[in-house]
């Protein structure tokens, strides 16, 4: 059948097909990283350095010795669906290697230059491959070490419409982090670099797996892991769960791995979280690190390009497994869900309203045959002492009420108090003209702390309250990376920093007001995922948001002469009526207001 001139269907160029298949594969450059080193570790590789320029974005090198590969497959091994893992679909079900599809070597030549140095273990010599955009440059006989050294240079130089949305190299940076922890956790047996820049970032020798987690997440977590284990006929359990110390509000460290592949499986989280029921507040999530050992059978990995989407065949069945183990490491450190007052069971408690099984005596009754009813006695006779309604009045509210006012809701007018005064430690009231001001002062509190952070840290101009106690921050070298590019916001704001090892500080000094906050988990806070991206594009502002809401929460509890000092400072801010999050901080009520209040 012949085409006809109008047909506006074609194929696609095979350059445009690589790099549209290319993308779904290599995201970023932490996509690179993770497909290199899983190449790597399926070499047989004891040995693992990672070497980066700006994050990845410039060059992203990859050094092992493993296996290596011949001439010849160091150019087959860049054409797609090119492997050594599988060669039938029933290999899919039955995998025991991190890499199987062949795409990712295709992939990252298509939208990068690409240099590969491979040399085997009999081989007197290595060959050097170079390919840019995909297509083959050269190749030659080199001298070079046992192993694969690949370089990867220029990521996205050909996609510009890619590179122009990478993130920042601090961001970018920390994807890498996280996408190494997930490989280094499980593969404890090989030792790693990881190096930016020529800074390096973690140095891992081969260690137990307690260890392993220890170097990457810092050794605080030592005294907080409980190890778990269950063995049964569908899963084998074993790992790490946390104590309550090591729960966090956000960012906490939760991991799943299966076979050795890092997942992610919402179910599952459940599962443990459903062990941590009244233990955790609503709001923290556990650590954990749990490895599940499964027939790969039982397992479907080939559902997501970044393999981190595990489909269980058994997944309803291991969900209460999970439970159990996680719940019996808890209660072995005798860790127990507190009582449910609320919730418990009526039957459980025994009730105070049956017949008692033994009939007590009854009370005696004793009779002053003296007694008159009908005659008339002074309070003073009974140890009292009469007082009349305007004493009482005065002594419950300080004035005595007005003829008028005596009988409420008679009288045209109502007393009036001049002076402002606080209602239940957290609210200011005010008369001003014939309306009623409430101010909220913990928003009062936010908005002078706000202005005043981040008039210091926009002008390097805050002396922060030297602490009698200097607290130690330490940091996970992933925290530390990032600690780096808000330190010198922090220290215009007031807190100062000493060196105290690697990875850790003391912190000397901190903003006033924020003196008996515990700043050292405030600042890691800081640095979670979530919240270090948004203080990436206004550090100062964000920086001042979180200190001023922590300093306005600490302080709970007004008196009279602190609220009206708060109230003063708030009239001298520059958005006095409201917070910088736009919440009104004082309220007007007139008399208007009050007739619609009373008609309800």
């Amino acid at each position: 059948m012949s085409s006809d001139s109008h047909d506006i269907i074609h194929l696609l160029p095979d350059n445009v097909a690589s790099q549209i298949a290319a993308g779904e594969v290599v995201q970023r450059p932490s996509s690179v990283v993770k497909e290199l080193v899983e190449n790597s570790i399926d070499a047989g590789a004891t040995e693992i350095r990672i070497i980066l320029k700006d994050s990845g974005r410039t060059l992203i090198q990859v050094i092992d010795n493993g296996c290596g590969m011949s001439a010849s497959d160091a150019v087959t091994a860049f054409q797609r669906h090119a492997t050594s893992k599988i060669k039938v679909a029933d290999d899919l079900f039955n995998l025991s290697t991190m890499g199987f599809r062949g795409e990712a070597l295709y992939s990252i030549a298509a939208v990068s230059e690409v240099e590969l140095k491979t040399r085997r273990e009999g081989d007197e010599v290595g060959t050097q491959t170079i390919f840019s955009a995909g297509v083959l440059q050269s190749q030659e006989y080199i001298a070079c070490d046992k192993g694969c050294n690949i370089a990867v240079r220029h990521l996205f130089f050909n996609v510009p419409a890619r590179r122009k949305f990478l993130k920042s190299n601090e961001t970018e940076l920390r994807n890498i982090i996280s996408c190494f922890e997930q490989i280094a956790i499980f593969y404890n047996n090989i030792a790693f670099t990881l190096s930016n820049n020529g800074n390096e970032l973690f140095r891992l020798e081969p260690e137990n797996r307690l260890h392993r987690i220890l170097s990457l997440f810092g050794k605080k977590l030592g005294n907080q892991m409980l190890p778990i284990e269950a063995d049964t006929t569908l899963v084998k359990i074993s790992g790490y769960t946390g104590n309550v110390e090591a729960a966090q509000k956000r960012g906490s460290n939760q991991f799943f791995f299966v076979n050795g592949r890092y997942i992610q499986h919402p179910y599952f989280n459940k599962a443990v979280s459903m062990a941590y029921d009244r233990i955790l507040p609503d709001d923290y999530r556990p650590a954990y690190f749990i490895f599940f050992d499964v027939d790969p059978s039982g397992i479907d990995v080939n559902i997501h390009p970044t393999k981190t989407e595990v489909k269980f065949e058994n997944e309803q069945a291991i969900f209460p497994i999970i439970t159990a183990c996680v719940r019996e490491a808890l209660n072995k450190a005798n860790i127990m869900p507190g009582i449910d007052f609320e919730g418990a069971d009526s039957t459980l408690i025994p009730s105070l309203n049956r017949i008692p099984d033994y009939a007590p005596e009854p009370p005696s009754i004793n009779i002053d045959p003296a007694y008159d009813p009908f005659k008339t006695c002074s309070f003073e006779q009974y140890g009292q002492k009469e007082r009349n309604a305007a004493y009482e009045w005065e002594r419950l509210f300080g004035k005595t009420r007005s003829n008028e006012a005596a009988e409420p809701g008679y009288g045209n007018e109502t007393a009036e108090n001049e002076e402002g005064f606080v209602l239940g430690g957290r609210y200011y009231v005010e008369k001003q003209g014939t309306c009623l001001r409430i101010a909220n002062l913990y928003r009062a509190k936010f908005q002078v702390l706000f202005e005043k952070y981040l008039t210091a840290a926009e002008n390097s101009g805050a002396s922060g309250t030297n602490l009698l106690f200097p607290e130690l921050l330490e940091l996970t070298p992933k925290e530390d990376s990032s600690f780096s590019q808000i330190r010198p916001a922090l220290e215009n704001m007031g807190f100062r920093f000493e060196d105290f090892g690697k990875h850790a500080y003391q912190i000397c000094a901190a903003p006033t007001s924020t003196e008996n906050m515990e700043t050292a988990s405030l600042i890691r806070d800081f640095l979670t995922d979530g919240q270090f991206e948004s203080l990436l594009h206004q550090p100062a502002i964000k920086l001042a948001e979180k200190l001023a809401r922590g300093a306005a929460a600490s302080s709970n509890c007004y008196t009279k002469a602190s609220a009206k000092e708060l109230v003063g400072a708030l009239s001298r801010c520059k958005s006095p009526a409201f917070t910088n999050y736009g919440k009104a901080i004082w309220l007007i009520i007139d008399e208007n207001e009050m007739e619609r209040l009373f008609a309800k």
